[in-house]
């Protein structure tokens, strides 16, 4: 069973964010599937309660305040010499794969969390996983940053290797695997929750640009804001014809819809395809001046042309 836990709440501290704000989008990942939702000491302050649902763990500063909270069995606290808690997670901070000898003193460790990696995939990963694996047998989850731009990739090849629990963030905040990215592949691949759908992504994305007051780039995948905008004609006409060939899922899965867009690249496809959007058909002679209109346009803006100003050509 592939467990993923995601540590967002633990990660927006230094942004101060509401108890009404963290407990909405705690509900969303309680929505989305995440089998654990990691908190701070300020979010669960902070919060007030719990949504239900939802399957909490505690990030601790020390590992001798766990007893403060009885409400919780489990937490996470970076390596200490003592081990005060059964329920206690070990977190080990890991930069260099060649480091991963020294993980042997914390073999006495219930259970423990491996966090950075962040050059695990330039050399045998799937080696270096199973050195790691064989480690920690009752229990090891892998937190990959993300300094190389690789944390996705090596949270999704831990899982490859054999790898059961993963910990990430939701649009990889703080510097981690992106949870979104991890979900789909997952489900794409048949392995986890297939069939579910998540419309509260795009819901999720909004949250948690108020909350950090930092958007995240349009084209980011899984949650960015124009992932299924077109513009080039011969894209669009395959699109129209065959989706499967250009998206690896429907626009729908993840909340978003597909969007055409006009511009200097378009072709007769996109303009016939945006005046369908609003049941109108034209003869190809209507088609062709429109689509002439929409190029002069877009290269004396140098921009795309907006639906507004598309539409004033049609009228």
């Amino acid at each position: 069973m592939i467990r993923i836990t995601d540590r967002t709440l633990s990660c927006l501290d230094a942004f101060a964010p509401s108890g009404g704000e963290l407990r909405a989008f705690a509900r969303n990942l309680v929505e989305i599937g995440a089998d654990r939702i990691e908190l701070s000491e300020y979010a669960y302050a902070a919060m007030g309660g719990l949504p239900e649902g939802g399957n909490y763990i505690l990030r601790l500063k020390n590992a001798g305040d766990a007893a403060k909270y009885r409400e919780f069995d489990r937490f996470v606290c970076r390596a200490e010499t003592d081990i005060a808690h059964d329920g206690i997670i070990t977190e080990i901070l890991i930069n260099d794969i060649r480091e991963r000898q020294t993980l042997t003193r914390y073999g006495g460790a219930g259970a423990v969390r491996i966090r950075g990696l962040d050059d695990v995939m330039l050399g045998n990963y799937a080696n270096a996983f199973g050195q790691l694996r064989e480690m920690f047998r009752d229990y090891a989850e892998l937190c990959p940053t993300n300094r190389g731009g690789c944390a996705t990739a090596t949270a999704i090849e831990w899982i490859a290797a054999g790898g059961t629990d993963v910990v990430t963030s939701f649009g990889g905040i703080g510097g981690f695997a992106a949870t979104e990215e991890v979900i789909m592949f997952l489900r794409l691949e048949r392995v986890r929750r297939v069939g579910k759908s998540y419309p509260n992504f795009p819901e999720m994305r909004r949250a948690a640009e108020a909350i950090t007051g930092r958007s995240f780039s349009p084209s980011k995948p899984i949650i960015g804001a124009r992932i299924f905008a077109v513009e080039s004609g011969i894209h669009v006409d395959g699109i129209m014809k065959q989706p499967k060939c250009y998206e690896p899922f429907p626009p729908e899965i993840v909340g978003q819809s597909r969007t055409i867009t006009l511009g200097r690249q378009s072709g007769a496809s996109s303009i016939r395809a945006k005046l369908a959007e609003r049941g109108i058909t034209a003869p190809p002679e209507r088609v062709a001046d429109l689509l002439s209109s929409v190029k002069e346009r877009s290269i004396a803006e140098n921009r795309a042309v907006s639906d507004e100003e598309f539409f004033a050509m049609v009228r």
